[in-house]
């Protein structure tokens, strides 16, 4: 039987990061286009999301078309502060309101959030599993911009990978990876949704 998978993509600007090679975003991205290679039959739709959730690509079979959208998605186009996870999880429940159920795939950095109770009643509420790839080191990194590094009342930010977000996963019926250099982590994230369906 096969899955029906929604992929986030946070794209909020601490994602530009460079913590891990090339970038957080980067590596997310060539990360979901390994994920759409090796899923052979699942239907897999992709998001993007920050402040606001928004749709790329529906669940499709046709993985070359999710691919090709996906490779779409600039960092010119991403410059948006903060992340809303409650809001993802909203889209998320209405964009698979009629699968029994529901597979979300957030490739994040986790956010600056201490907290995810609500987000997880939300998660449960609508029967969705949550799977997390995350993106970053707890080190952290400062973030690029246009003129330099963002800053904030005139110090360098430096964001870090927010591990608290494994709570969303793991209480949620879903799973928690930190990501690797190799494609060692997504063959693991298949095989843990595999296990679900």
């Amino acid at each position: 039987k096969s899955a029906d998978i929604m992929i986030a993509l946070d794209i909020s600007n601490s994602m530009l990061a460079e913590d891990v090679y090339p970038s957080r975003l980067e590596l997310a991205k060539s990360k979901i286009l390994e994920f759409l290679d090796i899923s052979e039959v699942e239907r897999i739709g992709v998001m993007a999301f920050a402040k606001d959730a928004y749709l790329v690509s529906p669940l499709s079979f046709d993985h070359r078309a999710v691919k090709f959208l996906t490779k779409q998605l600039q960092p010119s186009s991403m410059t948006e502060r903060g992340t809303n996870f409650r809001q993802l999880l909203d889209v998320s429940a209405n964009m698979m309101k009629d699968n029994e159920n529901k597979y979300l795939f957030i490739f994040t950095d986790g956010g600056d959030q201490e907290e995810f109770s609500q987000e997880i009643s939300l998660a449960k509420e609508h029967n969705i599993k949550v799977f997390i790839l995350a993106l970053g080191t707890l080190k952290g990194a400062p973030i690029k911009s246009e003129n330099g590094f963002i800053q904030y009342q005139g110090s360098i930010v430096i964001t870090k990978l927010n591990d608290t977000i494994a709570e969303l996963a793991t209480q949620t019926d879903g799973a928690y990876i930190q990501n690797v250099t190799s494609n060692e982590d997504i063959y693991a994230m298949l095989g843990e949704i595999k296990n679900r369906t």
